[in-house]
């Protein structure tokens, strides 16, 4: 379907070529859709050509009279403004964006010189003390990331205490385990390999010594991060420091951990990080 008829042709031509966010609006001025791009206008039109083959995208195209922008400085704070747009207006056509009042956690137990996973009710901020891995919605989110990195790093099924068996584990069958369940690995070795497989994929100890900001471009405001909760914006290390100030958010978004997460696990926006002054201690 090309551009529905109803569509004011002005309204494609004015948007912008960059990274924002875009909005899907009805006749009475009700928010449909949100959601985000690092080509605005692109994404736009492959909605209506979607709905070519798409029942939800046709419905969606013949719903929308107006469509309105945000621009923004990066993808970063593109996503996180889309996350935070969609909690607070519900839009029908976007999948819902929840703050869970309720997550797990995997937690590392020792026990007879190998380290097994134990899934926790994760504690928020979690402890230098006891490290936790992973934020999940539910056990069988976590039981899937867990059977994702047996098979990838080739960990024992059996130990991690995702089957049991008096032999060896499935996977060893397949050659998808080094055999530390009967032996041919060391525990050490397999604590080692687990540690690693579980920091590199979720870790949640915070990696700094104090908050954060990120500024995605040079003249682009700073995103404030502490211990993974997202403060907010701030023109500059003033207002950020003022943001710092008030009193934690009540619940860990989940959603914007996740894009926090993603964004330090790439090295190339490492740069982009400030490190907020020492006497600004991290709450």
């Amino acid at each position: 379907m090309p551009v529905p008829g109803h569509i004011d042709r002005n309204v494609i031509e004015q948007l912008p070529e960059g990274t924002g966010v875009y909005y899907f609006i009805d006749k009475s001025d009700t928010i449909l859709y949100i959601g985000k791009s690092i080509h605005i206008k692109r994404r736009v039109l492959e909605h209506f050509y979607a709905s070519n083959r798409d029942s939800k995208e046709t419905k969606l195209a013949l719903a929308t009279h107006d469509i309105r922008f945000t621009t923004t400085t990066g993808e970063l704070s593109a996503l996180l403004l889309e996350s935070r747009e969609i909690k607070q207006h519900n839009p029908l056509f976007n999948r819902r964006l929840h703050r869970y009042r309720r997550l797990y956690s995997w937690q590392l137990n020792a026990e007879s010189g190998r380290l097994s996973p134990r899934l926790v009710e994760a504690q928020w901020p979690p402890t230098s003390d006891t490290p936790l891995y992973g934020l999940y919605r539910s056990h069988s989110q976590a039981n899937k990331v867990l059977n994702d990195l047996a098979d990838k790093g080739q960990l024992c099924r059996k130990i991690l205490g995702l089957e049991q068996s008096s032999r060896g584990c499935f996977n060893l069958q397949l050659k998808r385990c080094r055999g530390a369940c009967v032996g041919n690995e060391s525990l050490t070795a397999h604590n080692r390999r687990l540690r690693h497989a579980m920091s590199t994929h979720d870790a949640l100890t915070w990696p700094f010594p104090n908050a954060i900001a990120i500024r995605e471009a040079p003249t682009a405001t700073l995103a404030i991060f502490d211990r993974y909760y997202f403060l907010g914006q701030a023109i500059d290390m003033t207002a950020a420091e003022a943001l710092l100030a008030q009193p934690d958010p009540q619940l860990l978004d989940l959603d914007s951990y996740r894009i926090l997460l993603r964004f330090l696990q790439n090295k190339d926006w490492r740069e982009k990080i400030i490190l907020m002054p020492a006497k600004v201690l991290s709450r």
